[in-house]
């Protein structure tokens, strides 16, 4: 029924900037929420979206110029498992050490 068409390597990259810039929204609202208690993990998360989108835009200049894009794309589209890891320690952190619920007298 439809051509069987693979993905190209362009339309990844433009796909991947676009789901960063929009996760970067609410990445940036919880950083700024949690304050210092959640700083930790809300800035991991937050450093890995802000160098998947770099990276993203370094590459899509290299398809737009026609060229390789050099060792900075390499480098800033292999980054990105270290703050991920950070991230969800920290956010796991963050919920294990937060307020407890008030406790009721009775």
């Amino acid at each position: 029924m439809y051509p069987s068409r693979a993905a190209d390597s362009k339309s990844l990259v433009i796909a991947s900037l676009a789901i960063y810039l929009l996760l970067i929204q609410p990445v940036t609202y919880c950083l700024w929420k949690h304050g210092k208690r959640g700083i930790l993990g809300w800035i991991a998360v937050h450093s890995l979206c802000v160098i998947r989108i770099v990276g993203n835009a370094v590459e899509l200049n290299a398809y737009n110029n026609h060229s390789t894009g050099g060792l900075a794309a390499l480098v800033l589209q292999s980054v990105g498992l270290s703050p991920l890891l950070l991230g969800a320690v920290g956010i796991l952190h963050e919920a294990s050490v937060g307020p407890s619920p008030p406790s009721s007298t009775t």
